[in-house]
């Protein structure tokens, strides 16, 4: 997955461009994994400690904010998994 090899400028750039359809794509059987593995990549590539964990964690606050569905994401069985 070309994900795995972007850097970590660039995978922000993507989760910066796809907030508003971030709910949706997380209940996408195929966009659920595609999210678990992006925020992973984050993750990985935000190791400075505690102040990465937060940054990338910040962000996905965000996103899940501005796609306003965060409830009905979490209800659902693949949203969830990219929630937890």
């Amino acid at each position: 997955m070309l994900i795995r090899y972007a850097t970590l400028p660039l995978l922000e750039k993507v989760l910066f461009s796809i907030k508003q359809e971030f709910s949706r794509l997380g209940m996408d059987q195929h966009g659920t994994r595609a999210l678990q593995t992006l925020l992973e990549e984050l993750m990985s590539k935000r190791t400075s400690g505690k102040a990465g964990q937060q940054a990338v964690g910040k962000q996905l606050v965000e996103c899940l904010q501005q796609s306003g569905r965060i409830v009905e994401m979490m209800t659902n069985v693949r949203g969830n998994h990219v929630v937890k």
